[in-house]
C-alpha cells in the first residue's frame, strides 16, 4: 500500500501510513518479523524519504522533482508549518523608508505567502483531467471499516498471535 501511495504521489496518506506502522511495529513483532527483507528495505527507503531530519529535506527535494502533470497530494502538515513559520518570522508591518514612525504593509510577506500557496495549487493542476476508476471506487466501498480502537486492538492482537503460531 505504501509503495502505491508513493507511486501516486500521495505523500499525506503515505506519512499517515508510515507513522501508524512505526507505532504498531513495536508491539506486533511476530507480524513484523514475517515481512520479507525486500519489503523492509522499501519501508526503510520510504521512512528515509519522509524523515523529519533537516526540516524534511529528502521529502522537499523529491517534491521539487515532480512536474505539474503528475497528480500530487503533498504533506499538508509541512505546508501548514511553513505558513505558520512565515507568519511568525516575517513582520506584517515594516517601517516606511521615508518616515520610520509610519508603518507600511510588508508586501514581501504577502508575496512569500502567495508563493507558498501557489506551490500547493501547482500540484493540483493534474487532478483536473483524471477519470474516475470504478475498480478503485469498488475496492474502497468493499473495505472493512473499524471505527473503534478496542476492536482494532483486539483484531491486531489476534492476528499477531496467529502469525507467531505459523
Amino acid at each position: 500500500v505504501a509503495r502505491c501511495l508513493q507511486t501516486l504521489n500521495n505523500f499525506n496518506c503515505l506519512m499517515a501510513l508510515l507513522s501508524s506502522l512505526n507505532i504498531t511495529t513495536g508491539r506486533l513483532t511476530g507480524c513484523w518479523n514475517s515481512i520479507p527483507l525486500k519489503m523492509k528495505k522499501v519501508y526503510d527507503d520510504q521512512l528515509d524519504l519522509m524523515s523529519s531530519t533537516k526540516n524534511f529535506m529528502n521529502y522537499r527535494k523529491h517534491l521539487n522533482t515532480i512536474t505539474s502533470k503528475e497528480p500530487t497530494i503533498p504533506l499538508l502538515a509541512i505546508i501548514l508549518k511553513d505558513l505558520v513559520v512565515l507568519d511568525e518570522v516575517m513582520p506584517s508591518l515594516c517601517p516606511s523608508p521615508i518616515n520610520e514612525r509610519i508603518s507600511m504593509i510588508n508586501f514581501e510577506k504577502c508575496i512569500t505567502f502567495s508563493n507558498r500557496i501557489n506551490s500547493v495549487l501547482y500540484y493540483q493542476e493534474a487532478w483536473r483531467n483524471i477519470p474516475h476508476n470504478q475498480n478503485i471506487i469498488d475496492l474502497i466501498l468493499r473495505t472493512e471499516v473499524w471505527e473503534d480502537e478496542d476492536s482494532l486492538y483486539w483484531i491486531s492482537k489476534f492476528r499477531d498471535m496467529k502469525s507467531k503460531e505459523t
